[in-house]
């Protein structure tokens, strides 16, 4: 099943659609700065289910600090702190992510 995401990049919305596996994917109205985005999104989804999770939280880092309120990419890093037992830090990055 497909759901349709609403994602904002410098005020500019676009639709992306996800897949079930949890990549998304673009459609041809995204610009050069969110098609990046959403590609160290996808790739911190694989390294995740790779179990790398270290590295995965830096490509979730990648893409907040382009687009903080990507409520999806906050679940994900909290998710990966958690694997990593790193509590705290999973903890807040789903209060942020709750928050949006």
């Amino acid at each position: 099943m497909k759901h349709l995401i609403y994602l904002g990049l410098f005020l500019l919305p676009f639709v992306a659609t996800a897949q079930d596996d949890g990549i998304i994917v673009v459609q041809d109205s995204a610009t050069a700065a969110e098609e990046k985005m959403l590609s160290a999104y996808n790739e911190g989804i694989q390294l995740f289910e790779n179990g790398s999770y270290e590295k995965a939280i830096k490509s979730f880092s990648n893409v907040l600090a382009v687009d903080s309120s990507f409520e999806k990419a906050w679940t994900n890093r909290g998710t990966s702190y958690y694997k990593l037992g790193k509590m705290d830090l999973a903890l807040e990055n789903f209060n942020k992510a709750i928050a949006l």
